[in-house]
């Protein structure tokens, strides 16, 4: 039994925008625990490793600690709400300090402007 947690990074089959189709890539799990435990459902973000100008990304500073093989990006509003049954496999940790500031840019990505 795979342990899934706040945090980790996982290898996850994610489904194209279209739903055509699906590719197997790293992710980022979003979603709390207690929540994932009940439903076995997740909110994970997409990671890359490519790195675009165009595309609301953030670099990860210690990508070789997080399990990740090569300098990576997290895209953090390109989010997927999935069964728990596509994911592959856990790479690794996120290091707190850098969930956090993805979290903080999706919080300020989403805020309401008023």
């Amino acid at each position: 039994m795979i342990t899934l947690k706040q945090g980790s990074i996982v290898t996850v089959l994610f489904p194209y925008s279209n739903l055509s189709d699906s590719k197997q890539r790293p992710g980022l799990i979003l979603s709390p625990e207690q929540y994932s435990s009940r439903t076995s459902e997740l909110l994970v973000a997409q990671i890359t490793s490519r790195n675009s100008l165009f595309r609301n990304q953030y670099g990860i500073t210690n990508w070789a600690k997080a399990g990740l093989r090569k300098p990576s990006w997290v895209r953090y509003l390109a989010l997927q709400h999935i069964h728990s049954s596509l994911i592959v496999d856990v790479l690794g940790e996120m290091p707190r300090d850098e969930y956090h500031q993805i979290v903080s840019l999706i919080s300020q990505a989403i805020a309401l402007q008023h």
